[in-house]
């Protein structure tokens, strides 16, 4: 179980999937690409603290997508964001964490 506690370890940094969320952040943001990245290695910590400690089976389904990006403090559209970590791998459909599993072996590296 991940600790609220929990951080991304450098092989999180490294993953295609903070790629392609970064990537997706440039399109709707007026950030280069080294900018998004960093946007979203906050995001990614931010939510995987999120779900540590308000949904640590990693079921982020009972909460709006208004609560998940405010959360983040995300002052964009909350759907682009919750679609942009569905379509980089980190979410799946239902709003659930994509191998919650693996971001917990981050936090434990």
């Amino acid at each position: 179980m991940v600790q609220a506690d929990a951080h991304m370890n450098h092989d999180a940094i490294e993953d295609e999937r903070l790629v392609t969320l970064a990537d997706l952040l440039t399109t709707c943001e007026t950030q280069d690409n080294r900018t998004a990245r960093v946007s979203a290695i906050g995001l990614v910590e931010t939510l995987l603290h999120f779900t540590a400690e308000y949904a640590p089976d990693g079921d982020l389904s009972g909460f709006s997508a208004k609560s998940i990006a405010g959360a983040m403090d995300w002052e964009g559209d909350a759907d682009f964001l919750l679609h942009a970590f569905r379509e980089a791998g980190y979410l799946t459909q239902a709003n659930n964490f994509e191998n919650w599993e693996l971001l917990s072996e981050w936090s434990d590296a």
